[in-house]
């Protein structure tokens, strides 16, 4: 699957470098070491609009991007919302997040209409990571099957997109590109 996300987006185009102690400033404030998938994406493709409209934090950035700050900051505000809107689910939770409702972690903010993507750690019953989405305008939350590689590539290069998110945009695009807005 990296190859094929590789062969889309182009080599590395990544203008940041991660250095380890960016990454432990972010996996200390969240108490857990970050999934590798995650880490291997964001360091090559991070601070970034993928499809037009998910924002990817890049750990090194300082780019306030959709009002994002650092990416500790991002995954602060992002947790204060997933916590606030957790009332307002018409459907509740599905099992699997709700078996680690505390533990998420956000990882992108779709620009368009400001969904939340999660990371789902192991739990009980669950082995594997897998991403959780939590709609905005229509309070509900989804589980895709997979870490992030799966997730992008599923997008990318698969054309299978979540409910209510446009397609066809440009595969990649820097925030710190000139064509951003």
């Amino acid at each position: 699957m990296r190859t094929e996300l590789v062969d889309l987006l182009g080599e590395s185009p990544c203008r940041q470098v991660a250095l380890r102690r960016h990454w432990r400033v972010v996996e200390e404030q969240i108490g857990r070491e970050l999934p590798e998938d995650y880490r291997w994406f964001v360091e090559e493709y991070g601070d970034a609009l993928i499809a037009g409209s998910l924002y990817v934090p890049h750990p090194a950035s300082l780019s306030d991007f959709a009002g994002s700050g650092d990416l500790p900051e991002f995954i602060d505000s992002l947790t204060d919302s997933w916590q606030k809107a957790l009332p307002f689910l018409p459907k509740g939770l599905p099992e699997r997040v709700e078996a680690v409702r505390d533990e998420v972690i956000p990882w992108a903010d779709h620009t368009y209409n400001g969904d939340t993507c999660l990371l789902l750690p192991p739990a009980p019953g669950w082995p594997k990571r897998e991403i959780a989405i939590l709609f905005r305008q229509c309070p509900d939350v989804a589980v895709f099957e997979g870490g992030v590689v799966e997730f992008i590539h599923r997008l990318l290069i698969q054309g299978i997109w979540p409910r209510g998110w446009p397609t066809g945009q440009t595969p990649w695009t820097p925030c710190d590109d000139d064509d951003v807005e």
